[in-house]
């Protein structure tokens, strides 16, 4: 499916409910399909939107129900008949989720971090962090160090799980390849920034106006498509509403863009509320929980994401835009919830992604698979020019990262 395939180049993953192939298609979240005598019929039976409420309480009221709800959440996705760990980054999220995990369990729990050899200055990674945290949570912790002859040892099989392309999910691959060695189940912090206004262009999108009818503004950025600097930068995102501006973020190649994107807007909730929305829509379905899905059960590893557990969302986007966009830190009333029980140095240090040194490897281990693509399949997708362009960049060993 051309259409599909124009996605994964555009945003590293496919907008469900297409997939990869023609004429397949997924079940959208919140539908239930049912196939009798009469034919097929589909049917929708929640809507988060529909569940959104103004919440008429103060900050510290707001804390508190958002701890209780928290915790809530950990105990009923801690039932299983089998034993259950969590994935351990240097991040809030998952800091938080194995801090409650800790508190209602009789026994250490199984946390899992991933990170690489010594030596490999092109990444940092969050090893010696996440190992603090799980002395101070008293976890019993296993760190996933990886390097080159690991990497590809796995490749393959990597790929092979895949039954669509992602350009994210390895870390995922990995973490639940090792964790599947211990434990069937294991409990994951994702979703929290997307519910809780964690990501830096909350603040960003929501504090400018969305400058429709500013016509000097929206010069500027048509011309900061055309010759890009500093000033026009400041400009790139004027004219559009929260929704394209999150749709020109999350695009790999910004000439595949289109600004008139026909997005449908609902006026009646915040920006905030808006932006979460379309995290949760988009970033949140199409890369972040189907990659965590597919990558995981390549493993039969289930994975639950206590954060989106459906009530606590629905608190979240319920809650008011300055409690989340807060004064002091990103997801404020999230953090103000669980700092009792995280270490200082998780919830202050400065927010940063765990990064696979992906083009490292395409320069070294991986150079041969990814040479032998240019000269094969990518032929028949690929412009010719294009794929001329990537070889001598690849033989020439320039391939940087934000490409």
């Amino acid at each position: 499916d051309k259409d599909a395939l124009n996605d994964y180049l555009q945003y590293g993953s496919i907008v469900q409910p297409k997939t990869i192939y023609k004429d397949a298609s997924y079940l959208m979240p919140s539908h239930y399909m049912v196939l009798d005598k009469n034919g097929l019929k589909i049917t929708r039976y929640y809507s988060l939107m529909d569940n959104i409420k103004g919440l008429d309480v103060n900050y510290e009221e707001a804390v508190k129900i958002t701890r209780n709800k928290l915790e809530e959440a950990t105990r009923y996705h801690m039932v299983s008949d089998v034993e259950v760990g969590a994935f351990l980054s240097g991040g809030i999220d998952s800091s938080a989720t194995v801090a409650l995990m800790q508190k209602y369990s009789e026994k250490k729990i199984y946390t899992f971090c991933i990170g690489f050899k010594t030596g490999q200055s092109e990444v940092v990674d969050e090893l010696n962090i996440a190992k603090k945290t799980s002395d101070i949570l008293n976890t019993n912790h296993h760190e996933i160090v990886i390097d080159d002859k690991y990497i590809n040892n796995i490749f393959d099989e990597y790929v092979s799980s895949m039954d669509q392309p992602s350009i994210d999910g390895l870390n995922t691959f990995i973490v639940s390849k090792e964790a599947a060695t211990k434990v069937k189940v294991s409990i994951s912090g994702i979703g929290g920034d997307e519910i809780f206004a964690g990501y830096p262009h909350f603040e960003k999108f929501s504090k400018y106006p969305e400058d429709k009818n500013n016509i000097f503004k929206i010069a500027l950025s048509s011309l900061n498509k055309l010759r890009p600097n500093r000033v026009t930068d400041r400009f790139q995102y004027s004219g559009l509403s929260v929704e394209q501006r999150i749709d020109k973020l999350r695009t790999l190649d910004k000439i595949l863009y289109n600004n008139n994107k026909i997005i449908k807007n609902n006026l009646t909730k915040t920006k905030v509320q808006r932006i979460s929305l379309h995290e949760i829509d988009n970033y949140l379905l199409n890369t972040l929980l189907r990659d965590g899905d597919n990558f995981s059960m390549a493993s039969s590893l289930e994975v639950r994401p206590v954060l989106l557990d459906h009530e606590l969302v629905e608190l979240a986007l319920s809650l008011s835009d300055n409690a989340k966009v807060g004064k002091k830190y990103l997801k404020e009333i999230f953090i103000e919830s669980v700092k009792d029980i995280i270490p200082e140095f998780v919830y202050k240090r400065e927010k940063s992604g765990f990064v696979m040194p992906v083009v490292v490897w395409m320069n070294t281990i991986l150079n041969n698979r990814f040479k032998t693509l240019l000269d094969g399949n990518f032929k028949a997708i690929l412009d010719e020019k294009y794929l001329k362009q990537l070889r001598c960049r690849v033989n020439n060993k320039e391939i940087i990262q934000k490409d």
